[in-house]
């Protein structure tokens, strides 16, 4: 239940950032949506990894259970693309 607790957000604000580029296709109002999204993509998965790492770090002795695993390739993944999606729309804008 936690897991889907912290996954949850990512999900609203990648429907949000899919959202704004479906509002910027049709003409419509589109950047605060964007930023909304970006933004939030971009603080709240290192925010999670660091708070779930430092609570795992102090119970998991022993290897990461698969579960685990997955969550921090997705939220890690999720940091990279999206940071690189960050820095490169501000380097060239």
């Amino acid at each position: 239940m936690k897991r889907r607790l912290e996954i949850l957000p990512t999900i609203l604000l990648l429907l949000v950032f899919i959202y704004s580029l479906f509002q910027r296709l049709s003409g419509n109002s589109w950047t605060n949506l964007f930023v909304i999204g970006l933004t939030g993509l971009c603080v709240y998965t290192p925010v999670i990894i660091f708070i779930d790492g430092v609570t795992r770090a102090f119970r998991y002795p022993k290897p990461l259970p698969k579960g685990d695993k997955l969550f921090f390739t997705y939220m890690i993944s999720l940091t990279i693309v999206f940071i690189c999606l960050a820095i490169y729309l501000m380097a060239h804008n």
